[in-house]
């Protein structure tokens, strides 16, 4: 298989997903969003995969949706107010592409690093672990704009939590994050 925005690679049964836009510190963007779910497609299907990891590739996991550029391209349009540009996303986005993360039959594993935002943060906790750096920064700009993209918040740190996190828009360090429940191990960054 042939990827052009994530490099994919299966050693010792586990199959790393490397967001590869660093430049755009790994926005996700329609073509970025398939080929995740093409990996995970094809991973699931091989008996030699045992456990995925996604992670990003230079400074940051991601940061969250591309909402730069040519709407066909991204997905977003920057004419939507929030809540327009939430409800679209929810009813688009999280059933085709986060559910080949949740329902996946084999267990997918976040590593995290430097910036988590927005629909990354949301992939993240749609992953069954997260691992991340303690440089990670991780939150949900999107409330800023009037928009909520919740689709697995909820379950990792509760509805109160999640809306507090969601409304104020404020980024958390690990550390944060860890106390939370919503990531699993921070690991120092070498």
């Amino acid at each position: 298989m042939t990827y052009q925005m994530i490099l994919y690679d299966l050693h010792d049964a586990v199959a790393t997903i490397t967001l590869n836009r660093p430049a755009k510190l790994n926005a996700l963007n329609n073509q970025l969003r398939e080929e995740i779910c093409t990996a995970l497609a094809v991973g699931e299907a091989d008996d030699a995969v045992r456990v995925f990891v996604i992670k990003g590739a230079g400074r940051a996991f991601s940061s969250g949706a591309d909402i730069s550029g040519d709407p066909a391209e991204s997905g977003w349009l920057a004419t939507e107010d929030g809540m327009a540009m939430s409800r679209r996303y929810r009813r688009q986005y999280t059933a085709q592409w986060m559910e080949h993360i949740w329902d996946n039959e084999k267990p997918v594993i976040a590593q995290v690093h430097g910036y988590c935002l927005g629909a990354a943060a949301d992939m993240a906790n749609a992953c069954d672990f997260i691992i991340a750096a303690d440089d990670a920064q991780i939150g949900f700009p999107e409330g800023r704009f009037g928009g909520v993209l919740m689709a697995f918040l909820p379950w990792t740190v509760g509805m109160r939590k999640a809306k507090e996190l969601l409304i104020t828009a404020d980024n958390m360090n690990a550390e944060d994050a860890w106390r939370l429940g919503m990531i699993n191990k921070i690991v120092q960054l070498s």
